[in-house]
């Protein structure tokens, strides 16, 4: 049996492949950012040698954004980690890709 239901449509058409879309653009991005991650922020002298409560001197104390800390980032990047090691085992990746609908690519 077809599935014509429009509310069911709507919400496939309006949420389902475009939340697919942001799902794998995430993956793709993820995994450049993940590269640079591995490559440049822990091979950082200064990342290396800062304590966990160190802060990221981006600005943010004076332009309203909430400070970060190495202990911050390390715990949110780490995060990302999860995300992708999830989209990438166990077939996951064949379930979310399958109701893409705009091939993103990816940002460095």
């Amino acid at each position: 049996m077809a599935i014509s239901d429009p509310s069911v449509v709507a919400f496939v058409n309006e949420v389902v492949r475009p939340f697919a879309d942001v799902f794998v653009g995430f993956n793709s991005d993820g995994e450049i950012r993940n590269i640079t991650w591995n490559n440049v922020v822990t091979q950082s002298a200064e990342w290396i040698a800062a304590a966990d409560g160190d802060l990221i001197v981006d600005g943010s104390a004076t332009d309203g954004r909430t400070p970060l800390s190495k202990a911050d980032v390390t715990n949110f990047w780490a995060q990302v980690q999860v995300v992708l090691t999830q989209m990438n085992g166990g077939g996951v990746a064949d379930v979310v890709t399958k109701p893409m609908v705009n091939v993103r690519t990816p940002t460095s």
